[in-house]
Order: structure tokens, then sequence, then C-alpha cells
């Protein structure tokens, strides 16, 4: 029983990690994208 416990969690903070990786992408590629925009005008 422990063990599934366990391995939830460990799934769970994987997909935490995957999302904060991909929420970080997002933020980097807009502010990409907000300053090339901004160096056009």
């Amino acid at each position: 029983m422990r063990k599934r416990v366990d391995e939830k969690l460990l799934v769970g903070s994987m997909n935490e990690d995957k999302l904060l990786l991909r929420t970080e992408c997002v933020e980097k590629a807009a502010w990409h994208e907000s300053s090339l925009w901004l160096a056009n005008v």
C-alpha cells in the first residue's frame, strides 16, 4: 500500500515538474516575442 502511494506522489511530482517547465518555456517565449515586438516598434 505504501509503495503505491509513493509511486503516485512520484508521478504527481514529475507531472508538476513538466508543467513548471512548460510554463517557463511559454513565459520565455512570450517574453522573447514581446521584446522582438518592442524592438520592431
